[in-house]
């Protein structure tokens, strides 16, 4: 356990701590946060326990085909505040949009769901082609993810992507190497811009990509992979920084 972090990796770790925290909070009932620890060190076993809870089972709630009408409207507007209450913002048409096609092929077969099908794929054409935001129906989207801006934003059908994620312009979650291999992000993972994770790589709770990054490895939580000049060093591109703020070639070579 680290007892001493950086100011950054204490805010950033709160951060995602904090998200993790409301999660059980719904799943639980009786847990309250009355302010937000520290650092993880602070947690001691409940931070344990968050891990373990998050890699049992994440955002199982919105599992593809389990997705009924009142679970897309509290959806819809938790996706609403996400995205600070803009109806204009492209990312949050194309949230919108997953969620609405997840709904619809969770419908029974029958003639009056053909109309909606036909609208779902329309929305999705649409921000695909316009926005340039890539997001099919059977990828898995947690609650409260955020996609900022628009561009170049691609996610396999078969990406994994969990709760208080973020994804930013010309982030890609593709297959590296099998057409069915897809990334698993944890909950709280922020993806900077240009970034690319390929391939069956889990990306853990609270992990920071930053920009211009390549993904091709497993990422422990609370991890960053930095593809930034650390102390006047060049770090190789997707270097995984550890929380004592040494670095690593983790994914180097593929």
């Amino acid at each position: 356990m680290i007892d001493k972090l950086s100011a950054r990796d204490c805010y950033a770790q709160t951060k995602a701590i904090r998200c993790l925290l409301l999660r059980l909070q719904d799943d639980l009932g009786d847990l309250r946060v009355s302010r937000q620890p520290e650092n993880r060190a602070e947690l001691g076993d409940m931070g344990d326990k968050i891990v373990e809870i998050d890699s049992r089972s994440v955002s199982s709630t919105l599992e593809r085909g389990n997705m009924n009408t009142a679970t897309l409207v509290k959806t819809l507007y938790e996706d609403f505040v996400t995205h600070e209450r803009d109806l204009s913002r492209p990312g949050l048409h194309a949230v919108a949009s997953h969620r609405f096609g997840t709904w619809v092929h969770s419908l029974p077969r029958s003639l009056t769901r053909k109309p909606l099908v036909a609208a779902y794929r329309a929305s999705y054409a649409w921000c695909r082609n316009i926005y340039g935001i890539e997001l099919p129906y059977s990828a898995h989207l947690g609650r409260r993810v955020r996609v900022d801006h628009q561009g170049d934003i691609v996610v396999h059908g078969n990406s994994y992507i969990g709760d208080d994620c973020v994804l930013r312009q010309g982030v890609t979650l593709g297959m590296r190497s099998h057409p069915a291999e897809a990334p698993i992000l944890r909950n709280g993972v922020s993806v900077g811009v240009r970034a690319s994770i390929l391939g069956r790589v889990t990306v853990g709770v609270g992990v920071r990509v930053a920009a211009h990054s390549l993904v091709t490895r497993n990422v422990p939580d609370f991890g960053r992979v930095s593809d930034l000049d650390r102390m006047n060093e060049r770090a190789p591109s997707g270097m995984y920084v550890n929380e004592d703020g040494s670095w690593e070639a983790w994914n180097v070579g593929g």
